[in-house]
């Protein structure tokens, strides 16, 4: 019997439920809340086994009794210590970003260089760049190895007005291969283009935005141009008749460095004499001088010599020669 009244008491809901009017039913499909009271009751009994106190939260499910002291707060990652728990006085420290400084932006999982094996590639390719922009770098003693000892204080006897300003011939030779030293050491691209165009053409590199005529193109380890060999040939025809004709070729000759270098210095000896100083500082200047404006090459006076990086260099190169300094790598 009291089945049957708890039967016909459901029916009497459902029915009631089914003669809710059209707007009612609208209303429950706009707002998702459960409309008939009924319904609502059973829900609540239903639900009434999880309902949570005033101060309770639902992450506080997991915690047991009088951990509570203990917790590193709300969204904790279980197993993480409080340093490493993701809340906002957290730090996000992924082992694929470690090693990068914080910038003060967002977090990024971007893995390093190293991480991804990249840095070996890249020092390859960087490697390979810089071999191709200057050549001769870390083989420069292999290509002076390729001028003999003789060749070398040859061009020094060849050229009396080393002896007249008083340079012996250790001290002379020496200078001549520190300036043939820093000549391979800056030697670059362009001036690997010119040498490969002479030799297959005859003539250097024509550029449409620079103005220069062929001429003026330095050429091989000396990186003497064309036009001052002709010059040089007139001034010391004695020493340098044999290469009228041939003065291209005879810069690309590696061999014949020593004189084009020694035949410059004995010039510069010559326009030094009776006005400015003549030793190993003032001549490792005069091979390539500064030049400033209208002014043109300045003279190696204390100012222009402390001034000037080409100075520097060949001085350098000088005490890589002499031993009183350890080369670089690519000074090798």
């Amino acid at each position: 019997m009291l089945d049957k009244q708890k039967d016909d008491g459901d029916r009497q809901e459902v029915t009631e439920a089914k003669a809710a009017p059209v707007q009612e039913v609208q209303e429950v499909q706009r707002s998702a809340v459960i409309g008939d009271t009924g319904n609502q009751a059973r829900w609540n009994r239903a639900q009434q086994a999880h309902y949570l106190g005033q101060d309770e939260s639902a992450t506080d499910l997991f915690y047991k009794a009088g951990d509570a002291a203990n917790s590193t707060g709300k969204f904790a990652i279980d197993g993480l210590d409080e340093e490493r728990s993701v809340t906002s006085k957290s730090k996000i420290e992924p082992k694929i970003a470690q090693g990068f400084e914080y910038s003060g932006g967002l977090p990024t999982l971007v893995p390093s260089i190293e991480q991804l094996g990249l840095d070996q590639i890249l020092n390859v390719m960087n490697s390979q760049q810089r071999q191709m922009k200057h050549p001769f770098r870390g083989r420069i003693g292999e290509t002076m190895k390729v001028i003999s000892d003789e060749t070398w204080t040859d061009a020094y006897k060849r050229f009396p007005q080393f002896k007249e300003a008083g340079l012996s011939e250790k001290r002379a030779t020496e200078l001549i291969q520190a300036i043939a030293r820093n000549e391979l050491f800056f030697y670059d691209l362009a001036d690997a283009l010119d040498d490969k165009s002479v030799r297959e053409t005859g003539k250097p590199m024509q550029y449409p935005f620079k103005d220069r005529k062929a001429g003026e193109a330095t050429l091989g380890v000396s990186q003497v141009s064309i036009d001052g060999v002709r010059k040089f040939e007139i001034e010391f025809p004695e020493q340098m008749a044999r290469y009228v004709g041939r003065e291209a070729e005879a810069l690309l000759n590696p061999i014949e460095a020593p004189m084009m270098v020694a035949a410059v210095l004995a010039h510069n000896i010559k326009c030094y004499r009776g006005h400015y100083p003549i030793n190993e500082g003032t001549l490792a200047y005069s091979f390539n001088p500064d030049v400033s404006g209208e002014k043109g090459k300045q003279p190696p006076t204390d100012e222009t010599l402390k001034q000037s990086d080409h100075y520097a260099n060949v001085m350098r190169q000088l005490a890589i020669i002499r031993g009183q300094v350890q080369p670089r790598p690519d000074e090798h």
